[in-house]
């Protein structure tokens, strides 16, 4: 095995071996007024803002592509009307 491997597997059991620790504790829930309502309210609208991004991406998108096939046919179409 070479030198970059047995480090590399060295490192790898370094950190699984200590991750262990960190998945025996538990996190507390947060508390309902730790937090303003402000916050709460701007929480809400970045994920639905980011949410709602990819499929806002994919209609623009298809939309482009529908575009484009529209005006290829319609350019075919004037070319072979004045063929």
């Amino acid at each position: 095995m070479s030198l970059k491997k047995r480090f590399f597997t060295l490192i790898s059991a370094f950190f699984l071996i200590f991750s262990e620790a960190s998945f025996a504790e538990t996190a507390e829930p947060y508390k309902d007024d730790e937090f303003p309502l402000l916050l709460k309210d701007l929480r809400r609208a970045e994920i639905i803002t980011f949410g709602t991004m990819p499929f806002a991406v994919l209609a623009d998108a298809s939309a482009g592509v529908l575009d484009l096939c529209h005006h290829l046919i319609r350019i075919l179409c004037q070319d072979l009307q004045m063929l």
